[in-house]
Order: structure tokens, then C-alpha cells, then sequence
């Protein structure tokens, strides 16, 4: 396990940089979506998509990784509409981790009260 660890860390030294700066960006990004704040709808959206193009016009920063950001960009486009939604309905999980956390435990205490080892198939 050390000998593969070293070999990726060495085949990887020249895009640290690189690499720091992408998880920089991406970790900011992750901060603004969590809107610790508690700042309007509107505002949240704002400062995403400020940042969205901020990172589309440093890019060139990242070197070889442009592309992921590339990438990023696209697929945040495509879910704009609803990527938002979280902060306009109180108590909406932010997230599918969240939501399948919602689920299971409601899967989980519909199985112990029925005595049954599978949900119910109207669930």
C-alpha cells in the first residue's frame, strides 16, 4: 500500500499546485451552497453564480484540471433551475446523502413496527 501511495504522490508532484488551488475553489464553492449565513435565496444564488464565473475566467490556473472545471460548469447549467430549491422550502435536505438518510430511517422504522424484513411496496 506505501509503494502505491508513493508512486501516485510522485507521478502527481508537478499538478500539487494544481490540485490545491482546484480544492481552494471547489471547498468555496461547497461553503457558499451551504449558506451557514442563512442569506436569501436570491443572494445564494448570486454569489454561486459569481463564483461560477470566476472560476470560468481563471481556469487557466488550474492547467491540466481546466477541463473538470469545464465539466463543473456544464453540469451546474443544466441543473440551475433546481439546484436552489433546497433554500426555498423550509427543511428540504440539501442534499441526496440527506434525503436517502430521510428514507432509510422511515424504511428502517416502518420495517420494525410491521415486523416485516422488507418495506411494503406502496412505500
Amino acid at each position: 500500500m506505501k509503494r502505491i501511495l508513493e508512486h501516485g504522490v510522485n507521478q502527481n508532484v508537478g499538478s500539487w499546485s494544481e490540485l490545491t488551488q482546484a480544492w481552494k475553489w471547489i471547498h468555496h464553492a461547497v461553503n457558499i451552497l451551504d449558506n451557514e449565513e442563512e442569506l436569501p435565496v436570491l443572494l445564494v444564488q448570486q454569489r454561486f453564480g459569481a463564483w461560477m464565473i470566476f472560476m470560468s475566467d481563471h481556469k487557466k490556473q488550474l492547467g491540466s484540471l481546466a477541463d473538470s472545471i469545464n465539466h463543473l460548469l456544464k453540469i451546474t447549467r443544466s441543473y440551475w433551475s433546481g439546484l436552489f430549491h433546497c433554500y426555498r422550502v423550509e427543511n428540504l435536505p440539501k442534499t441526496n446523502n440527506d434525503l436517502e438518510q430521510v428514507f432509510g430511517s422511515y424504511r428502517h422504522h416502518t420495517r420494525r413496527t410491521t415486523g416485516r424484513k422488507k418495506a411494503p411496496a406502496s412505500m
